[in-house]
């Protein structure tokens, strides 16, 4: 999981799901992750519970994350917790949404929904034919998947 230690640089990475791990004594958490799916989210504050990916790691995080989609990427910092009833979550104070980087984030957020008419299986069709550049494909070129070779 891609999660670095706010105080400590020689830590880098952390056994979040280590049985002898507490997680109430994670702060200051950064992590880069891909919003999954959204669980709950509130139009008039903005406050969201989502699972998002981390290094192919599932975690449930909560805050008030307004226009997040599934899809995006973020970079969040916060905090691991452990919610009496929903179990361990991490509450992100901050977030930032940062562009996919690699072909299976382009491909997740371009599948998403965010551009009418692209769904996952054209999506998958747009990066397999563009690769990278694919980050780059608004709707109205749909054309140019016909025409390319």
């Amino acid at each position: 999981m891609h999660i670095i230690e706010s105080g400590n640089v020689d830590k880098k990475y952390l056994k979040l799901y280590n049985q002898d791990y507490d997680v109430r004594e994670v702060k200051c958490l950064e992590i880069k992750g891909q919003i999954e799916n959204i669980i709950y989210s509130n139009e008039t504050n903005g406050y969201t519970v989502c699972e998002m990916t981390s290094d192919m790691h599932l975690l449930t995080a909560v805050g008030y994350l307004p226009f997040i989609n599934v899809g995006d990427v973020i970079i969040a910092s916060g905090d691991m917790v452990k919610h009496n009833v929903y179990g361990e979550q991490f509450k992100i104070n901050t977030f930032e949404k940062v562009m996919p980087s690699n072909l299976n984030e382009i491909e997740r957020y371009l599948g998403s929904g965010i551009i009418k008419g692209v769904g996952p299986a054209t999506a998958k069709k747009i990066v397999s034919r563009f690769g990278e550049e694919s980050i780059y494909f608004r709707g109205n070129r749909l054309c140019e998947l016909c025409s390319k070779d």
